[in-house]
C-alpha cells in the first residue's frame, strides 16, 4: 500500500485544505510510487506560515545555551539518518546514490567539500 503524506502545521498533521493529493513517482522506476502527497495551495501556506511566526514567539525565550542544544541534538538525529534520507531522495529524484549521498554530506560527487558562502579556501580567499 502507498503511503499518504500529510502536511505538518502547528504540530498537526492534516490534509491540505485543498483536499487534493498527487502521487510522486520514482523517475528511475515509473511502477514504483513513492507517496501520496498533499496538492498544498495558499491556505495551507498561510496556515503553515502563521504557526512558525507563533512559535517563533515562543522559541526566542528559550535561552540561546538550550536551543543550541536542541539544535545539536537535530544535527545529531540527521546525522544518523543520513543514510535513510540518501536512500528515499534517490528514490523520489531518480539521482545516483552516490550523488545523493554527496548532496547530504555537503561533498560533490568527486568528494570534494563544497565550501559555503563567506568563507575562505584553502589559499585564504573568500568564497563570495
Amino acid at each position: 500500500m502507498t503511503e499518504v503524506y500529510k502536511n505538518f502545521i502547528n504540530g498537526k498533521w492534516c490534509d491540505s485544505v485543498s483536499g487534493k493529493t498527487f502521487e510522486n513517482i520514482n523517475p528511475a522506476d515509473n511502477e514504483d510510487i513513492v507517496g501520496i502527497f498533499q496538492k498544498s495551495c495558499k491556505e495551507d501556506v498561510d496556515a503553515a506560515f502563521d504557526a512558525a511566526f507563533e512559535a517563533q514567539k515562543k522559541w526566542r525565550l528559550i535561552p540561546a545555551p538550550r536551543r543550541g542544544e536542541i539544535m545539536f541534538n537535530v544535527a545529531r538525529l540527521m546525522e544518523e539518518r543520513k543514510e535513510g534520507f540518501a536512500r528515499q531522495m534517490t528514490r523520489e529524484m531518480g539521482k545516483v546514490l552516490k550523488e545523493t549521498r554527496g548532496d547530504i554530506t555537503g561533498r560533490d560527487r568527486h568528494g570534494i567539500l563544497r565550501r559555503r558562502r563567506g568563507q575562505e579556501d584553502v589559499r585564504g580567499n573568500s568564497t563570495f
